[in-house]
């Protein structure tokens, strides 16, 4: 029995997506902004940068302890 919630495909996608962003995203803005293109003198890109930490930390604190496993699960 495994962790896989049903969700449809496209959805499952978009959830994995999520979570490998969440996994990987740079606390750090000058990173964030080498990683995905942005600059980092960009306003927009600040406020782009903070917007992402919070899903990210959101998502983490929502799966608690699940959140390595369903990142786990993107790799199967």
């Amino acid at each position: 029995r495994g962790l896989r919630p049903h969700l449809p495909p496209i959805w499952a996608d978009e959830v994995l997506d999520c979570l490998i962003s969440a996994a990987s995203m740079p606390e750090d803005f000058e990173e964030f902004c080498s990683d995905l293109g942005f600059d980092a003198d960009s306003r927009k890109a600040e406020k782009t940068h903070r917007a992402c930490l919070t899903i990210s930390r959101k998502l983490r604190q929502f799966l608690g302890e699940d959140f390595e496993t369903f990142q786990a699960a993107e790799r199967l």
